[in-house]
């Protein structure tokens, strides 16, 4: 057995704000992922990609710092993956939860799962703490 030893040349820092209270205050902005009516022959109907950059840019939602999901009415897990860190986040089936999220700005974010039906996540720019349960 050989033991594999880190470069730190070759480490890469990313650049995320976690536990920061927002300028503007807290904020929850909705979002309804409809996994029903999506789809074309680019993008599957079981993946929806949110880009923020722009309502960013005019500065009305600075940084992502985690989710509230309610995937309570699906029969099947969402996966949440952030760009530019790669953070990964699985939603069981029929639970809700509060997630952080490891986020870098601009903001981009990919939602998987193939329930067909629509779930609602909220963006929060506040921190929270994790929590699963089902429902």
């Amino acid at each position: 057995m050989s033991d594999t030893i880190l470069q730190a040349s070759l480490l890469q820092q990313c650049p995320v704000q976690n536990q920061v209270i927002p300028q503007g205050g807290p904020k929850a902005i909705p979002v309804i992922l409809d996994f029903a009516n999506g789809g074309s022959p680019i993008i599957p109907p079981d993946a929806i990609t949110l880009d923020y950059s722009n309502v960013q840019a005019l500065g009305r939602f600075d940084l992502l710092q985690g989710f509230f999901v309610d995937n309570s009415n699906n029969g099947s897990a969402l996966t949440i993956t952030i760009e530019g860190t790669a953070h990964r986040i699985i939603i069981p089936a029929t639970s809700q939860a509060w997630m952080p999220a490891l986020c870098m700005n601009p903001v981009k974010v990919s939602f998987q799962s193939a329930g067909g039906v629509a779930v609602k996540v909220y963006l929060l720019n506040f921190p929270v703490a994790p929590a699963v349960w089902g429902v």
